[in-house]
């Protein structure tokens, strides 16, 4: 019995608007985070369990640090990308107060 080969078609290109590079001192938003883990972990070649075993987090969590943008994994994201990338990402966090007066609404 003889098997058969077939050529594979090139893939098709991607339809996503091409991101630009994360360069130095580029503020990023938890939906940018949550992108440059997850193409961190893609060029890397490696699984999951090996990222894990890397940061000392498990499997489960990385898997949710690649699938959920917000604050629950942006922890993790960080991880990924600095174990990954040649990046650190640091934490910028801007808190700004409202003054309101006492008996109106804003």
């Amino acid at each position: 019995m003889h098997g058969r080969l077939y050529l594979a078609e090139p893939p098709m290109p991607s339809l996503a608007p091409e991101r630009p590079p994360v360069r130095h001192g580029q503020t990023l938003d938890y939906d940018a985070l949550l992108a440059e883990a997850q193409e961190a972990f893609e060029a890397s070649g490696q699984s999951q369990s090996d990222v894990a075993r890397t940061i000392g987090k498990h499997r489960s969590t990385v898997n949710r640090a690649l699938k959920t943008a917000g604050p629950t994994f942006a922890t993790v994201q960080r991880e990924i990308i600095a174990a990954l990338t040649a990046y650190a990402v640091k934490e910028d966090v801007r808190v700004t107060f409202r003054v309101e007066r006492k008996g109106r609404e804003a």
